[in-house]
């Protein structure tokens, strides 16, 4: 069987040719462009602390690819994952990174099929130290769902055109959201939960809030049949350097949120107003939302934006007279 010569940390491996996936070292694995449903054996293939890299193209996969151990996904410029995970009232994920730590997803576009409707990009669960670097989301309900990932860190990715949230983090400490770009997206763009989290350099649009903190005590079920959902609201986290601009509310704090630091925020065009620090109400479904309690924003140099706040205890410094 005829080697293939490939370049990989500027050294120089053969590579022999194992039908969809090609095995360049005992923990490195490189999958083609046009492979179908490769990516499963790949992983496993790459075994723990290994490496699969996408090449350059379109990559099929019709079932929820399972991440279960420590590894690295890498996609070269170019590469896309195009998933036919289909919508039911549980979540149905591409990815599913569960109950182990230490992953990277790194330089993939992650594309929901035509004429399909899976509602969620990447779910981490039960997973510490993951990390979501510089890859593209479009087509889903949600694009990332944190459910109990501990310093997480999601960054510099592009995500468009979700049915309902960008990010959605209900729970994980020492979360860092940095530097993505979400737009067009159903409901809410950037849902932070939790506690200790930084939240900054984002640009959110077309969203009704384009950063919420709140509260999701109990919400769909998990692949493995138990309910998302956290005990904490937001709390302790620090907002700052985020650039929101055509959504209803710029940004939004409510549900008993807590304690939370809004620094130098660029909030414009929003439709009703660009801060708003909620208070008590009761929601449609007959829910009692508590208000936004013991909150900071600092204006710092946007003067002209608006806030309204109507919880209890927050502070707002710099606002404009």
């Amino acid at each position: 069987m005829k080697a293939t010569l490939y370049r990989l940390s500027s050294s120089l491996f053969a590579i022999l040719s194992l039908g969809a996936v090609h095995c360049a070292l005992a923990d490195t694995v490189l999958v083609p462009a046009g492979s179908t449903n490769a990516l499963q054996d790949a992983l496993a293939q790459a075994g723990v602390g290994g490496t699969v890299i996408l090449q350059s193209g379109y990559h099929f996969e019709s079932e929820t690819i399972v991440i279960d151990h420590s590894v690295d996904i890498v996609g070269e410029e170019g590469a896309v994952i195009e998933a036919s995970t289909v919508a039911h009232d549980d979540i149905a994920p591409a990815l599913h990174i569960s109950n182990t730590s230490d992953v990277l997803v790194e330089g993939v576009t992650l594309l929901q099929a035509p004429g399909n409707a899976g509602n969620v990009g990447i779910l981490v669960q039960n997973a510490p130290d993951v990390t979501l670097r510089e890859n593209g989301l479009a087509g889903f309900e949600v694009g990332v769902f944190v459910q109990n990932g501990p310093r997480i860190d999601i960054s510099d990715n592009t995500i468009v055109d979700m049915d309902r949230f960008g990010i959605l983090h209900l729970n994980g400490l020492h979360a860092s959201i940095t530097n993505n770009t979400v737009d067009s997206v159903g409901i809410h763009g950037i849902w932070l939960g939790d506690e200790k989290g930084q939240c900054r350099g984002n640009t959110v649009s077309n969203a009704i809030a384009g950063i919420l903190l709140c509260h999701l005590i109990e919400g769909p079920n998990l692949p493995d049949g138990t309910k998302s959902g956290a005990a904490q609201p937001a709390t302790d986290w620090h907002v700052a350097g985020n650039e929101c601009h055509d959504n209803v509310l710029g940004i939004l704090v409510t549900d008993g949120a807590t304690s939370n630091l809004l620094n130098n925020n660029d909030v414009w065009a929003s439709t009703e107003v660009d801060i708003l620090l909620e208070g008590d109400f009761v929601d449609v479904d007959g829910t009692y939302d508590p208000a936004a309690i013991g909150n900071t924003v600092v204006i710092g140099s946007h003067k002209n934006l608006s806030v309204w706040d109507f919880g209890f205890d927050n502070t707002v410094k710099g606002l404009k007279k």
